[in-house]
């Protein structure tokens, strides 16, 4: 089994490829439109290959050494609304995703 080469897609994977959805929804939320362009324009016509060689591996066994690969791909679809929608890198007439706080379930009424 062949491994592709995304050697060239590491810094973004440094730089965007968080487990946690929220810091990537903080990640997005400070970046200027032009660095999530940038990102988006590297990773997303890489996608389909990058879906093809994760697709190997069932979704909670993908190797440790290709997760930040897995969640980069992830980002790259999370920004897909603020660069072909909304043209912004948040939405201006929602509250704000800075201020959103990270509950433990559902019932939480204190937030961390």
């Amino acid at each position: 089994m062949n491994t592709p080469d995304f050697s060239d897609l590491q810094e973004f994977m440094d730089e965007w490829g968080y487990a946690d959805a929220h810091q990537r929804l903080n990640k997005r939320s400070n970046a200027e439109l032009s660095s999530v362009k940038r990102f988006y324009d590297a990773v997303v016509p890489r996608l389909e290959e990058i879906i093809e060689f994760l697709n190997r591996f069932p979704v909670d066994e993908i190797p440790e050494e290709y997760q930040r690969l897995a969640y980069m791909a992830l980002a790259a679809c999370e920004v897909d609304d603020p660069v072909n929608v909304w043209n912004s890198s948040e939405l201006t007439y929602n509250s704000n995703a800075k201020d959103w706080r990270v509950k433990k379930s559902f019932y939480d009424y204190v937030c961390e």
